[in-house]
């Protein structure tokens, strides 16, 4: 009867601690958070997502890692349209984990049609704005330095195209 008195208090004070820390969140990084939201579902419908590789992130996997290997060594800013393809299990670059099982659309097919290939440069440049928004966003140093390049990144591979 005591463990499972302490295993019910354990519970309940896990869940009071988890919903506390999912209601920390700034004003600055809710807006962020919408902004991401906002963008992907602007552009949900403008790429051609059939034929995605499924891939099932391992300990230790980023997502730059995945695309490099799966696009090419040159490709590794492209990781948004991932994000797009597997918004229902990812929003953000920093939420990787072990065992999500992300939809790798296909680059080739995205960057040889005409609209898709515009609809990307666009969508790259508005994800890059986001970054913008979330380095304001970060109260490290090293963050924002992280989220300043992988903007400067993202515009510079939607310019290439």
């Amino acid at each position: 009867m005591r463990s499972a008195l302490f295993v019910a208090v354990v519970l309940l004070v896990s869940c009071y601690t988890m919903s506390c820390v999912s209601t920390d969140l700034t004003e600055q990084q809710k807006e962020v958070i919408l902004a991401f939201e906002e963008v992907y579902e602007s552009y949900k419908t403008n790429f051609i997502l059939d034929d995605a590789q499924i891939y099932t992130v391992l300990e230790g996997d980023t997502l730059s890692a995945i695309i490099r290997r799966i696009y090419g060594a040159d490709n590794g800013y492209f990781f948004p349209l991932i994000i797009l393809a597997s918004w229902d299990v990812i929003s953000d670059i920093d939420d990787l984990e072990p065992d999500m099982v992300l939809k790798i659309p296909d680059l080739r097919k995205n960057l040889e049609a005409p609209d898709t290939r515009q609809a990307l440069k666009n969508f790259l440049q508005d994800i890059a704005d986001v970054y913008e928004k979330k380095e304001a966003a970060e109260t490290q140093e090293h963050k924002k330095q992280l989220a300043a390049d992988l903007k400067n990144r993202l515009r510079n591979q939607a310019d290439s195209l």
